[in-house]
């Protein structure tokens, strides 16, 4: 029905970034995710924020199957 909205603090935890520097981001116009005004309040779409970083994981390069020593990757 509706999208979860989330706050700035909950914002700066999923993406490990401290408030502040989404906060500088949007006052000169740099942050690339726009927020949905509720009042003075801001708030994200999860799933705008999801997307977001789906589009930057494809600039990045797959990790190779085996770690720098030869040997294959641990998920421990």
């Amino acid at each position: 029905m509706f999208d979860p909205l989330i706050d700035i603090n909950d914002l700066g935890r999923l993406l490990k970034v401290p408030t502040k520097t989404i906060r500088n981001k949007l006052s000169d116009g740099s942050w690339p995710i726009d927020p949905v005004r509720i009042g003075r309040a801001l708030r994200w779409r999860k799933e705008d924020v999801i997307a977001w970083l789906e589009t930057q994981n494809e600039d990045l390069p797959p990790l190779p199957a085996e770690g720098i020593d030869g040997r294959p990757r641990s998920c421990a």
